[in-house]
């Protein structure tokens, strides 16, 4: 009986999880489609910085820049995420630069693995960071952005539809002169 009600529990607490990231999803999904720039997202969780992750792929046209410690399986790796950036690079003419602090490749991360499945990983330009980086950054257009200003939590802010990043843009180049372009 014991076994009955820890199960029962357990569902129960999945399913309460489920209804959290569909809300958590819709929400975000509705700030990107106005993209105006007023409201800021508060990102808590992975599974929240999956959603935004994904949001940004399925926004950008031309460009996506990140920082990353390693391109987590946790956030970077959810079917979401893999699926937009593939899409992202499916379209041709776009750029997308990664500059990690820990080298990653095909054959250790799932969502490097995935874009090499799919034959767009040739299409993304991949950094090893000479220093730490100070912050994890994503830029999808130079007007939509995810910043975690703290590398060792899942926390950061989002927002879509800036028409100014301020010092986010040249603290991505700059972390970009400071690295070590490397092949997956």
């Amino acid at each position: 009986m014991t076994d009955d009600k820890e199960n029962i529990r357990l569902e129960a607490e999945q399913a309460r999880a489920k209804a959290e990231s569909e809300r958590y999803r819709a929400y975000v999904q509705g700030v990107a489609d106005k993209s105006d720039g007023l409201e800021i997202i508060q990102n808590k969780t992975a599974a929240h910085a999956g959603i935004i992750i994904a949001t940004l792929f399925a926004k950008a046209r031309e460009e996506v820049l990140a920082m990353s410690g390693c391109l987590n399986d946790t956030a970077y790796g959810c079917d979401d995420v893999i699926r937009n950036a593939i899409e992202f690079l499916r379209r041709g003419n776009v750029i997308m630069k990664i500059v990690v602090d820990k080298p990653v490749t095909s054959a250790n991360n799932k969502f490097l693995a995935a874009l090499h499945a799919a034959g767009v990983l040739d299409r993304v330009q991949l950094y090893h960071a000479n220093v730490r980086q100070p912050f994890h950054l994503m830029l999808a257009d130079k007007s939509h952005y995810r910043f975690q200003e703290d590398t060792d939590t899942c926390e950061a802010i989002a927002q879509f539809g800036m028409s100014d990043l301020g010092a986010l843009v040249p603290s991505f180049e700059k972390s970009l002169r400071e690295s070590t372009p490397y092949q997956p």
